[in-house]
């Protein structure tokens, strides 16, 4: 008798161990991987055209934006110095991560970066020379009435 309570004692816990198989989900983590990334231009003026012209002595700011493997996406910000590239450094080059720096000559520069193995857009920056061809105050004379 003991036997046969013994038996079906173990036969019901190991068919209740099986049923609990449900709630023991294997967790699957997916690395996330940069797959795109796109820079653009922070805040500029473009005097109604559609290139960016700076002129020798300026700055401009980029900002890039990083697009992973699960459809997110976000502003990378932890960037270093190194990342961020231009074609020719004599016309204009990074002096702090994002900040584009003109450089002592004028001409046209492919602005880029790469981060894990990704390469992003390329964004066209001219560097002009600039000259002041005529300064105008306005305006011309002041009147103030008197009291």
């Amino acid at each position: 008798m003991i036997k046969l309570y013994l038996s079906i004692l173990f036969l019901l816990s190991s068919l209740l161990t099986g049923c609990n198989s449900e709630s023991s989900e294997e967790v699957v983590k997916t690395k996330l991987t940069l797959e795109r990334i796109d820079i653009s231009v922070s805040s500029t003026i473009t005097y109604g055209t559609s290139r960016l012209i700076l002129a020798k002595g300026n700055k401009q700011a980029f900002i890039a934006t990083g697009y992973y493997s699960d459809g997110s996406s976000k502003v990378l910000a932890d960037l270093s110095l190194s990342a961020w590239r231009t074609s020719n450094e004599e016309i204009g080059f990074f002096s702090k991560p994002g900040v584009f720096s003109t450089g002592n000559t004028t001409g046209e520069v492919a602005v880029y970066l790469t981060k894990d193995g990704v390469t992003s857009n390329t964004v066209s920056v001219e560097v002009s020379a600039a000259v002041i061809t005529a300064i105008s105050v306005t305006p011309p004379s002041v009147s103030v009435a008197k009291g």
